[in-house]
């Protein structure tokens, strides 16, 4: 997956520009077990074409970080686990990677 944009929101406005920083541009590898679900959401959930948002909200509007935190909560109270929270994930992934022996950066 190629990442090349990014949405920020300013002053409660969001703006498409590029990742922060360069760190944030490039491309990331996806394992090859999830990607029939990607492309599950990505057929189901997200804009069409190839310049097509990933994640819109249901009237089609980019998420906002209130919204998203919103319909995080109710997602993962259904799910069973309500202290969840979206960040707990990339701690997750990180120590999956860690052990298969992922460095820290990778």
């Amino acid at each position: 997956m190629r990442v090349e944009r990014a949405v920020q929101q300013v002053k409660g406005k969001q703006i498409v520009t590029t990742p922060k920083t360069a760190a944030g541009r490039g491309v990331i590898a996806i394992p090859e077990v999830i990607v029939p679900e990607l492309r599950s959401h990505l057929s189901e959930f997200a804009e069409l074409g190839p310049d097509g948002r990933a994640f819109i909200g249901p009237k089609g509007a980019t998420p906002t970080r209130t919204n998203f935190h919103i319909v995080w909560r109710q997602a993962a109270a259904a799910a069973g686990v309500p202290e969840l929270y979206s960040h707990d994930l990339r701690h997750t992934g990180a120590t999956l990677a860690a052990t298969t022996g992922a460095s820290l950066r990778e």
